[in-house]
């Protein structure tokens, strides 16, 4: 499966992962530097220690597996090899969204076909009974209500098709990554309804209350983090 070019990245949930509240940048960067090498390579590279010391540019391998065994706990071993739970999924996301539209086309493909096919069929009308006056002849039954189906079908924006038009449109009451999710989590339902326009959507978050920020976030973490040491320390 080849990938695509890039993939969902969300700030805010880097920023507030509690596990890399202490962390320094060399690990960070590791960590990012691994996540990217998975995606260009199908989602899995080898548990080697010399391979390990090639992303992490060390001279030394004790070195590089002493910063590396800080930060694998974040990753899945197995079978000697490396993956990424979250990179996994958004491999799988983009491939059923590119067999979607696949088939979407194929669909579309076979219902063009078979309109046509059924009017290449039809009989002609002898001469005696067609109309001297008639110029045209309606639309079939079939093409009139296919063009209100194409009309009235609701396809689900992309993540990247909603963070293009939010960059267009200057839009930054709420990020993409929220818009995306919340409606995503509603199947785009707006009330009972579902939605017809996505990017009239996208224009009325201007009027919306501004729902996340990066110092809530980190304070948010950092509670969390409070709060597993306070666990632990009356267990232990």
């Amino acid at each position: 499966m080849k990938n695509a070019p890039s993939f969902q990245f969300y700030p805010a949930d880097l920023i507030s992962d509690p596990d890399l509240l202490d962390w320094d940048m060399e690990m960070i960067g590791l960590y990012w530097w691994i996540i990217c090498y998975l995606w260009v390579n199908g989602g899995l590279i080898e548990s080697k220690p010399s391979i390990i010391q090639s992303l992490t540019r060390r001279k030394r391998i004790d070195k590089a597996m002493l910063i590396w065994n800080k930060i694998k706990f974040k990753f899945t071993i197995k079978d000697g090899y490396i993956s990424h739970k979250r990179v996994t999924k958004e491999m799988q996301k983009q491939e059923a969204y590119r067999l979607k539209k696949i088939n979407a086309g194929k669909v579309g493909a076979d219902k063009r076909w078979h309109n046509q096919d059924s009017a290449n069929d039809s009989p002609i009308a002898n001469d005696s009974s067609s109309s001297p006056t008639s110029s045209s002849t309606p639309p079939s039954t079939s093409i009139v209500k296919e063009k209100i189906d194409k009309k009235e079908k609701f396809i689900p924006p992309t993540i990247e098709e909603v963070t293009s038009y939010f960059t267009e449109k200057n839009l930054r009451q709420v990020t993409p990554e929220y818009f995306f999710d919340f409606y995503e989590s509603k199947n785009w339902m707006v009330g009972k309804n579902k939605m017809s326009n996505w990017k009239s959507a996208a224009n009325r978050t201007k009027t919306w209350e501004k729902k996340t920020c990066d110092e809530d976030l980190i304070a948010g973490a950092i509670k969390i983090r409070e709060e597993r040491e306070r666990r632990n320390a009356q267990t232990g």
